[in-house]
């Protein structure tokens, strides 16, 4: 049987044998069913169709099971299109706040300050996943550091240590723990900053950060220091002054040949202390 289609294109009878087999090519090839019975047997254009996804004014009066195989094709493009929407909405967010974390973190060793109204300017909301979220925390708690801000709250940290102790980078795990340590520094827990510190040194050591080594270097020396383990501090120390003396940050240089010359002192090795108290001034 003939299907018949009026002026405007709407469909208007079906036979039997059609219907079977738009429900039997419907599930094996529907992009099939629709350009052989709508496009070459009666020219209804394949983009008409697409169409009919865009332009609710298309009505095809045909059985359920035809029906049914047009709707459920065209159908894909409204999917297809609202996916591609909210990606679009998305990507474009996301990549917006990506360019602006990789701003503050380009800004935090020279301009800390800078870098912090970078990341105050970001919306939580726009922080859509963990890896967002877990960098931004990472890079404020190393903002409010170095801009001088203490503080003993270790609910922003803890989103940075949760996600990079199981994933990331050696200095992404390095710099989470150490930022850790402050926390705990901030509320006079030694132990914990200690045990903060030594994996932080752990993972800093597989990296070529002189800077980050030096000063976890330097916090770990000045904890076993307060200690009394002066043997410990005084290596520690040492080893903060060679990572420094890498780098262009005279005061760090400094502050690390006084730790060694304390430590001496507290070993008793007087003579050799003077060496680092002449460096230290």
């Amino acid at each position: 049987m003939r299907i018949g289609v009026d002026i405007d294109g709407v469909i208007t009878n079906i036979g039997e044998y059609q219907i079977d087999i738009a429900s039997k090519y419907f599930y094996e090839n529907e992009k099939s069913l629709i350009k052989n019975i709508l496009y070459l047997q009666y020219d209804i254009n394949i983009e008409e169709i697409t169409n009919f996804a865009v332009y609710p004014y298309w009505r095809f009066n045909i059985s359920p099971a035809f029906n049914y195989a047009i709707n459920i094709y065209t159908m894909k493009y409204y999917y297809a299109a609202l996916l591609a929407v909210l990606f679009a909405l998305f990507g474009c967010n996301t990549s917006v706040v990506r360019n602006s974390l990789s701003r503050a973190e380009g800004l935090m060793a020279e301009s800390p300050d800078s870098a912090k109204t970078v990341l105050d300017s970001i919306k939580r909301s726009d922080l859509k996943n963990r890896a967002l979220k877990a960098r931004f925390a990472l890079l404020y708690s190393q903002a409010m550091d170095k801009c001088y801000i203490d503080t003993d709250n270790d609910s922003l940290i803890s989103v940075a240590l949760n996600y990079y102790s199981k994933r990331g980078s050696n200095h992404e795990k390095a710099l989470a723990y150490y930022y850790n340590s402050i926390i705990f520094t901030n509320q006079n827990n030694i132990e914990a900053t200690i045990e903060n510190l030594v994996k932080a040194q752990e993972y800093a050591e597989k990296t070529d950060d002189a800077y980050l080594k030096g000063l976890i270097y330097s916090l770990l020396a000045q904890k076993y220091y307060v200690q009394f383990s002066f043997e410990e501090s005084l290596s520690l120390y040492e080893k903060a002054a060679v990572e420094f003396e890498k780098t262009d940050n005279i005061a760090n240089q400094l502050y690390a040949y006084s730790g060694i010359h304390n430590s001496l002192l507290g070993l008793g090795r007087n003579q050799e202390s003077i060496k680092y108290a002449d460096l230290a001034l």
